[in-house]
């Protein structure tokens, strides 16, 4: 499990972010349920532009319970995972949705494409070694400068 910045330096990429909000919001039902709280229940919101060589790569918005982490303590210096991790959050499991979508205008613009090309977007809700469900993030990827590794292992028959 690695964040886009261990991911894209890697790749030989630098990896930087402009931070497009950081806000206080209200949990809608699919993030509510993916972090096991209640609807409406306060979280911390922040949307990223991901760029690797200072070029877009990907938009991130990530959702994170008021208790984790609170936006007055969000650092934008710093690297989200670096704050979790002292905050004793450290994240230890993710469970990941990928999907093929197309671009909306909005989209478009950010990652500096036309509308309608081809993305892949990502949902992740990733949880700490005690099993808290931590973090929600939704990221879109470029498709023609990202594609995913992964290593699977089967697991042996009892």
């Amino acid at each position: 499990m690695t964040s886009f910045t261990e991911d894209m330096m890697s790749r030989g990429f630098a990896a930087s972010s402009r931070v497009l909000a950081l806000t206080s919001v209200r949990a809608t039902g699919e993030i509510a349920r993916s972090l096991n709280i209640s609807v409406e229940s306060e979280c911390t919101h922040i949307r990223r532009l991901r760029l690797a060589d200072e070029n877009p790569m990907a938009i991130e918005d990530v959702y994170l319970p008021r208790e984790v982490l609170a936006l007055e303590d969000f650092k934008l210096a710093e690297s989200l995972y670096s704050q979790l991790d002292r905050a004793g959050h450290e994240l230890h499991r993710a469970e990941q949705e990928i999907q093929a979508i197309t671009l909306d205008d909005e989209q478009s613009r950010l990652l500096g494409v036309d509308p309608g090309t081809a993305a892949l977007s990502v949902t992740r809700v990733s949880s700490s070694r005690r099993g808290q469900l931590i973090e929600y993030a939704r990221t879109i990827y470029r498709a023609d400068r990202y594609t995913f590794q992964l290593a699977v292992t089967r697991e042996s028959e009892k």
